[in-house]
């Protein structure tokens, strides 16, 4: 399996792409009780016989590295996420768990980063549907609603203080003229 990544393979977020060779064996389904009853494996039967037909078939396949949000547990994780196509409109996807060791930029036991969106990764020749960009799910945050409140809120605060700083200053310069001595010059 060659895989083209979108950056170097110890970056992330990455994402990387390339094909998988797979090898699918039909049986004639007329031909099922006969191999269960006697036990056979499909591999044992050989090629040419008129009741198994093997094809060979390529599908491409994406590998998305990236930290998402989880709105379930409230919490930041690493996900590696696979896309595979199938051809015409068919697109599947699983997702895989690091187990050991660290790849891709990933650590197990490694602090979750911040979620970030991966690359798209690397287009395939001949290969449909084209595999997609993929995006992380974002930490809820405050949003432009509870500034734009406080934002108010410090507003009327300034203009309050500013009336009652004024009415002191009225009421100081009221009594500043009550206990003036009124002169009459002649």
């Amino acid at each position: 399996l060659g895989m083209t990544c979108g950056k170097d393979v110890e970056d992330f977020p990455n994402a990387c792409s390339g094909v998988v060779p797979v090898q699918v064996t039909l049986l004639n389904p007329s031909m099922l009780p006969v191999v269960k009853k006697k036990g056979i494996e499909l591999n044992d039967i050989p090629d040419g016989n008129e009741f198994i037909q093997r094809e060979s078939k390529t599908y491409g396949m994406g590998m998305y590295f990236y930290s998402t949000y989880e709105e379930k547990t409230g919490k930041v994780r690493e996900v590696i996420d696979l896309r595979f196509a199938l051809g015409g409109d068919d697109l599947c996807s699983a997702e895989v768990r690091l187990t050991s060791g660290e790849c891709f930029g990933m650590k197990v036991g490694g602090k979750p980063r911040a979620p970030a969106d991966p690359p798209k990764p690397p287009a395939l020749k001949d290969v449909r549907p084209e595999l997609p960009q993929l995006h992380a799910k974002r930490v809820p945050g405050l949003g432009a609603g509870p500034i734009i409140l406080i934002v108010v809120l410090l507003l009327v605060l300034l203009v309050v203080a500013a009336f009652f700083s004024r009415r002191q200053g009225l009421i100081q310069e009221e009594r500043a003229l009550r206990g003036a001595q009124e002169v009459e010059l002649n």
